[in-house]
């Protein structure tokens, strides 16, 4: 499991949490720490969690570190990154070091760190998760409780329907937007979608995955459009 450690808010809270996590037969934790966490998350959290979960005996427990370039770099977030390592050194864990991915909220604000690639193709394993759509290894669970294999692109929900029932019965095929990525990509989606393609210009995305996250936001708001045009036209 990978956290942001934010449950590490109290110490006695973060120690139940962690004997629950342990109990429940997690293994492995890694705790995400960096540059672009601590904007959000004071960094007493993510210690308190990691302290909690190295206390209730889970296996292995780590720092999860997103950094532009690498450990020592010499861009301002990398440096910040450094150094709150150093602070964390007395905890005592190790920490697993991995490149930040150009999607989400670093497609807005460090754009210039990455590079272009082809939008062209079926998604197959590209950033944030790098999860194959036909396969995915990996989940998100929101705070709301929709599971992702991708971003925001849920398969179920987790307060609605149990986990393990979601993760055995997914099948891409039966999704029309998980099918159409599997074999197009977002470029599919576009096609399936005319009535707002012509606003989404290729020279504006980095990579699939940001096209892609795009796209479908634009159609969760269509979507959402719809449902409101029609509660009021039944309203009157």
């Amino acid at each position: 499991m990978l956290t942001n450690g934010i449950w590490g808010k109290e110490k006695a809270e973060a120690e139940r949490l962690a004997t629950k996590l342990k109990d429940s037969g997690l293994n492995i934790l890694g705790i995400s720490v960096d540059a672009f966490h601590l904007q959000f998350i004071p960094l007493a959290y993510p210690r308190n969690a990691a302290e909690a979960a190295v206390k209730a005996g889970i296996e292995k427990v780590t720092w999860n570190v997103a950094v532009l370039e690498s450990l020592g770099g010499a861009n301002h977030y990398d440096k910040l990154t450094d150094h709150i390592l150093e602070e964390l050194g007395p905890v005592g864990i190790d920490a697993h070091i991995h490149k930040v991915s150009a999607a989400g909220r670093a497609l807005q604000t460090i754009p210039e760190y990455f590079e272009k690639t082809s939008l062209d193709g079926p998604c197959e394993g590209e950033t944030p998760m790098e999860n194959t759509v036909k396969n995915p290894q990996s989940i998100t669970i929101e705070p709301c409780g929709d599971v992702d294999i991708c971003w925001h692109l849920s398969i179920g929900n987790a307060k609605a329907t149990p986990l393990s029932r979601i993760i055995s019965s997914y099948d891409w095929r039966k999704n029309s937007t998980t099918k159409v990525l599997a074999e197009e990509g977002p470029i599919g989606l576009l096609k399936r979608y005319k009535s707002f393609a012509g606003s989404f210009k290729k020279s504006a995305y980095l990579n699939k995955c940001h096209l892609c996250t795009e796209v479908r936001r634009a159609i969760e708001t269509e979507k959402t459009n719809l449902t409101r045009s029609f509660i009021a036209a039944r309203a009157t």
